[in-house]
Parts: structure tokens; sequence; C-alpha cells
């Protein structure tokens, strides 16, 4: 009974450790996407078709004039020992990518300049819960969605949250 119970634990752990869960804009991982644009050149509609709606869009004060589209993608790999009993409550949780990327443009709405930000690392399953219950980019909603009409953009509000 021990070698059966033993052995479906490890089934488990085997069958979770390769499941793993991509949200977010995922072209911003394909790097000929980036390829298509130009620095000094490329305006915010050939930004959209190539990487489609943003997450956030920034007008941040100390740059005149200037503004930011981001475009974020997140990554999860749920760790085996999430799914055993009792042991998943305290060795459970999951390897969790972020990637970011940051478009700048002039006030002519040309592409200034882009950023790439990858940070990553092994999440205890009870920060995975607390920074997914968190309310990040309420607060960004809005001035997507101004945005996108300003430049007659389809807009979707799933893509904002």
């Amino acid at each position: 009974m021990a070698t059966r119970t033993l052995l479906i634990i490890c089934f488990a752990v085997f069958l979770t450790g390769c499941a793993a869960t991509k949200t977010g804009n995922l072209k911003i991982d394909v790097t000929g996407r980036y390829l298509l644009l130009n620095l000094g050149k490329s305006t915010k509609k050939e930004v959209y078709l190539a990487f489609g709606q943003p997450h956030y869009v920034l007008y941040p004060p100390s740059a005149a004039n200037k503004s930011a589209w981001v475009y974020v993608r997140n990554s999860s790999q749920m760790s085996g020992w999430t799914l055993v009993p009792y042991i998943g409550m305290l060795a459970g949780g999951a390897n969790v990518e972020t990637k970011m990327t940051e478009f700048v443009f002039q006030s002519n709405d040309v592409l200034e300049n882009l950023s790439t930000n990858e940070e990553g690392g092994y999440k205890n399953m009870w920060a995975v819960i607390a920074s997914s219950a968190s309310d990040d980019g309420k607060e960004w909603q809005v001035p997507v969605k101004d945005e996108m009409e300003k430049y007659k953009l389809p807009y979707s509000e799933m893509i904002s949250k």
C-alpha cells in the first residue's frame, strides 16, 4: 500500500513539473517583432500593429511630453510538491518569471527608445497566492482606453487588467 501511494505521488510530481502557464502579451518574446520597428521612425500605430494593446500607458510628469507603452508577460511553472498533501502547504510553490517591455515615445508619437526587463525565481505557494490577489494595474485602465480611443485603435478591458 505504501509503495502504491509513493508511486502515485511521484507520478503526480512528474506530471505537474512540466505544466507551465503563460499570461499577458506573448508577442514580446518574439524577436522578429522588434525588427519591424525603427527607433526615430516607427509610430505608436506601428507598435500597436506589432505588439497589440499595451497593458499600461504612462505619461510621466518628469518627462516633458513623452509617453510610454508597457507590455507585460508572466510565466509560472508549478512545483510538483504543491500537490502533495500537507507537504505542499510548506514546500509548494512555483518558478515565476515576469518580462516587461517599455516603448518610449517622443511628443510627436515617434518611437524614441525601448527597453526590456526580465526577472524571476522560485516563489513559495503563499507568495504566489498573495501576488495573484494583488490589485495591480487598475489605475492604468482608463489611460489605456483613452490612448486607444485617441488613436482609433481597438481596446480590450481584459488586456488592461
